[in-house]
């Protein structure tokens, strides 16, 4: 039994990110070296990668590795505040309540004045810093402040309200004067500084903020953070390390820029080419984890994940090993990523404690329903999802004969060569029915011709054609084995009730 199969509940029953997928931790240490000692204003990080792909799990595991190397650090999740509409407010909100927290906790049995001495200062440029971002933010600062200060460092704080007034009565609130934003820096300068010098932290290690998920922030959100950092708190020795979904965010900053391009009939691309370029800009380093040639393929990582969650299955149900065996097997070829895997691996566990007694086929069959579901949820919705089991059969059979038949015509590369249409591909992707001739009759593909006719020119179609023009072996052979692990217990009937006789009544005779 591995060293995480003995814990109390195996780690694929907890989605949080888990810095532990990074053992030896070098990977955090080499990608923190490629940082430079920026003299120019700040470096910031980008952990690009779609949903599930590890982002989170990586950023956690340099925050970890920044806090043993003595950084001071800050982890960052803005989507926890929705309705805020500029984040900069509960970013140095949070950023604040950490450093007074540093300096209480780094003065503990030192002389009394030294330690109010040293809160007092933190908390005066706390203050003023804040009532500076208050000014700055406008309208969205008010409905902000009263979440990240509850239960933190609310204590001496009590002129804040008074700035926060005070700056929405400044007749020049709608402007950003040069004065203002320079004052505001300086106090963010001051505050680092300050921190560092109560907890005597060697000035040399740079502050590192860490932002999680910016993707699930809404767009404005997305636009006004990024704009705020980089013209209020881009100073020397502050790290940014954000962890996002590229496309997500590129498509929320191009939304400011579409304004621009209306009238052209190309106004989205040329709106995302203009995001695009703005995320380079902005992130000169970037770590990417998404294809094949992502950091945690390439680190086998992924795979030591997959043999540590199905080794905790096996060993959590030793009397279904050989399931669990047939069930890896079929969802071997599935795309990987860390949060999908431990989603399959969840919903057998799940399965194995509710329906202990399942028949193997039918425990199978919903498996494969499931996966086909997780990979391909928007087919699942249109074909699938409440539709007559009867339905069902007949839709997984279809792409199962036509995924065989699209396997066998590209590898029937002589007489079929691929810059030739094959046939199976024309009935795919003709609006109106082809005739089968006996030719395409005698090769054995009636099955395969038939289905593709029933197919035709719908999204199951248009993914069938996409994967043959790419060449998808791997792909077609696990859709065809999905479906037809997915028919067998369908189509298996249900043992009857058995019949009961009644018993005579007392006194009747049998």
């Amino acid at each position: 039994m591995t060293a995480q199969s003995a814990r109390s509940a195996p780690s694929y029953l907890d989605d949080a990110p888990n810095a532990d997928a990074y053992p030896d931790q070098a990977i955090a240490r080499n990608i923190l070296k490629c940082l430079p000692d920026h003299k120019d204003g700040a470096i910031s990080l980008g952990i690009y990668g779609p949903w599930g792909s590890g982002k989170s799990t990586l950023l956690k595991a340099l925050y970890e590795q920044c806090k043993q190397q003595k950084h001071p650090v800050l982890l960052f999740e803005p989507w926890r505040y929705e309705h805020t509409e500029s984040l900069i407010v509960p970013l140095l909100a949070e950023l604040s309540a950490s450093f007074v927290q540093k300096v209480e906790n780094s003065t503990r049995g030192k002389l009394t004045k030294t330690k109010d001495a040293a809160l007092s200062a933190m908390k005066t440029l706390s203050t003023r810093l804040l009532g500076r971002a208050a000014r700055l933010a406008m309208r969205t600062a008010a409905d902000s402040l009263p979440i990240p200060f509850s239960g933190k460092i609310a204590d001496g704080l009590e002129d804040f309200g008074r700035a926060v007034a005070a700056a929405y009565q400044e007749p020049s609130r709608f402007n950003y004067p040069a004065s203002e934003i320079e004052g505001f820096k300086q106090d963010f300068k001051a505050l680092i500084d300050c921190a560092q010098k109560a907890v005597r932290g060697d000035p040399k290690k740079r502050l590192t903020i860490f932002i999680d998920d910016l993707d699930r922030c809404a767009p404005n959100q997305v636009r006004r953070l990024l704009e705020s950092l980089k013209t209020l708190l881009w100073e020397n020795g502050v790290c940014f390390v954000f962890a996002l979904d590229r496309h997500q965010v590129e498509l929320a900053i191009a939304e400011s820029y579409l304004i621009y391009y209306q009238s052209a009939d190309d106004g989205l691309m040329q709106a995302q080419e203009k995001a695009n370029r703005y995320l380079e800009k902005f992130f000169p380093f970037s770590v990417d984890l998404s294809g094949p040639d992502g950091l945690l393929v390439n680190h086998g990582l992924l795979i030591k994940a997959q043999e540590t969650f199905w080794q905790e299955l096996s060993d959590a149900f030793p009397k279904h090993e050989r399931f669990i065996k047939n069930a890896r097997d079929l969802y071997g070829m599935a795309p990987h990523n860390l949060r999908q895997m431990k989603a399959v691996v969840r919903w057998l566990h799940m399965d194995l404690i509710i329906n202990p007694d399942k028949e193997g086929t039918k425990r199978a069959s919903a498996f494969a329903t499931f996966i086909f579901a997780q990979s391909y949820p928007r087919l699942w919705i249109e074909f699938f999802d409440q539709r007559d089991p009867e339905i069902s059969i007949g839709l997984y059979e279809n792409i199962a004969h036509v995924s065989d038949g699209l396997i066998k015509s590209l590898n029937d590369t002589e007489e079929h060569p691929f810059f030739q249409v094959p046939y199976i591909r024309a009935h795919l992707a003709s609006p109106t029915p082809i005739e089968i001739n006996e030719t395409q009759d005698e090769m054995g593909w009636r099955e395969a011709l038939l289905a593709g006719r029933l197919l035709a020119s719908t999204s199951l179609a248009s993914l069938l054609i996409r994967l043959h023009d790419f060449r998808a072996f791997k792909e077609l052979e696990r859709l065809e084995m999905l479906c037809r692990a997915a028919v067998a217990g369908l189509k298996l009937k249900e043992d009857p009730l058995p019949r009961v006789t009644p018993a005579p009544e007392p006194g009747s005779i049998p």
